[in-house]
């Protein structure tokens, strides 16, 4: 059973990786019918919100206990909506300038090394996983691959 579930996981991330790669370029066109990237970037995050509150009641999701919500919150939790609104207005910018390959790439690579860093000094209290030789031979493949795609 774990084998399963380890699978629907690899499958969905790969299907959210695909999505991420669908979105950008979506989200730039968007900004070219509304005239206005800033705009395009909250019309994205009001359609997702929306479908949000319609999946959850679709769903049945739970509503959170309402007496939890009285108690304080660490700000940087809440840092998550801000930083998805960089992401989105960061990438209706770059795309048109990078093109959707490079610009993805670059987002993988920024985001490999990143990850790399949370997992080697466990950060956000989840397991640790050094940076080894191995990760370090990966990072560099990828910085590679960033160069002969961009290569002219």
């Amino acid at each position: 059973m774990q084998n399963t579930n380890y699978l629907f996981f690899v499958i969905l991330t790969i299907i959210a990786g695909i999505i991420v790669t669908i979105q950008g370029p979506v989200n730039v066109e968007l900004g070219k019918s509304f005239g206005n990237q800033y705009w395009a970037t909250v019309g994205t995050f009001v359609v997702g919100g929306i479908f949000l509150i319609i999946y959850s009641l679709v769903t049945k999701q739970t509503l959170p206990n309402l007496s939890e919500l009285g108690h304080p919150v660490n700000w940087w939790k809440l840092l998550g909506g801000i930083l998805g609104a960089i992401y989105v207005l960061s990438v209706i910018i770059c795309i048109p300038q990078l093109g959707v390959g490079t610009a993805t790439v670059l987002l993988m690579f920024s985001q490999l090394g990143t990850a790399m860093i949370f997992d080697h000094y466990g950060l956000f209290g989840y397991e640790v996983r050094p940076f080894d030789i191995y990760r370090l031979i990966g990072i560099a493949l990828m910085a590679v691959g960033i160069y002969l795609i961009n290569k002219k």
